[in-house]
Order: C-alpha cells, then structure tokens, then sequence
C-alpha cells in the first residue's frame, strides 16, 4: 500500500513537471514568434486589449474612423469616410460616387453583398472588383451601377 502511494506520488510529481515544462515552452516560443513566423502569436489578454481598443473606437462619434456604431447592426461603414484605401460615399456605401435611391429604366443596378472578400479590404476603391466591374460595361450600351456593402439596403436607401 506504501509502496502504491509513493508511486502515484511520483507519477503526479513528473506529470506536474512535464505540465510546468511545456508551459516554459510555450512562453519562449510566444517569445520568439517574431523572429520566426511571419505573424506574432499574442497571448489572450493581448487580443482581448486589442479587441476593446477597437470597439472603442467604433463607440466614437468623431469622424476619423472608418467603422462607427449602429444601433441595430452593431457597427456600419461611416458615410462621406476617406483614407488612401477608402471612400464611402455619403450612402455608406463603398464608391466614389452618390447613386440615386431609385434607379433610372436604363441602369442595370448591381448590389454587391457579403463580407470582407466582397467588399476587398485589402486593395483601394479602384482595385475592387465592385468597381472594375462598373467600370468593364460602356455606358453607351447602358448604364450600370455596383456597390459593396455588408450591410442591409434598408439602411443605405433610408429617406
């Protein structure tokens, strides 16, 4: 019976050491992520730190900032927003341009949804495929309108 005790006792013992080693472990390899991925790993409270910041920021009502609080949606696009990536014109929406709530008979009206991919967060108003597409069709043949957005069209065409 004594002999099982101090068996298990040094069974917890080296399972307590190994556990102890390997969180060592991943403290020097969240150390050197660096210099070794081409992305940092970030501990939790680093990502929730970064997370908060970033609401905070859509809680503002200053301009700066290209998302901003909406009651229903939690966050949209801010409306009249530039920067060298983007432009939103004065309906939200992703374009350089105003459309009219209501298209003409001659307008092929295409609306873009979805989420980052369609909206192209990484390339300008110019490199999107929303605008490359506009601007594939001769407005001789007729007019063509498209826009991204990741949020309802009730909110972007509201009177």
């Amino acid at each position: 019976m004594l002999k099982l005790a101090k068996k298990t006792r040094l069974h917890v013992s080296l399972l307590l050491l190994a556990c102890v080693a390997i969180e060592g472990l991943s403290f020097v390899v969240i150390a050197l992520s660096p210099r070794l991925f081409s992305e940092e790993i970030r501990r939790t409270p680093e990502v929730f730190a970064d997370q908060s910041e970033k609401i905070r920021r859509i809680m503002e009502s200053t301009p700066k900032h290209l998302l901003q609080f909406d009651a229903s949606l939690g966050w949209r696009y801010r409306s009249g927003y530039q920067d060298s990536r983007n432009e939103m014109n004065p309906q939200g929406l992703r374009s350089t341009r105003a459309y009219a709530p209501a298209p003409s008979r001659d307008v092929l009206r295409i609306a873009a949804f979805g989420d980052s991919f369609v909206y192209c967060n990484e390339v300008a108003n110019a490199e999107s495929w929303p605008f490359l597409m506009e601007e594939m069709f001769p407005p001789s043949r007729f007019s063509t309108t498209v826009s991204a957005a990741t949020e309802p069209i009730r909110h972007i065409f509201a009177s």
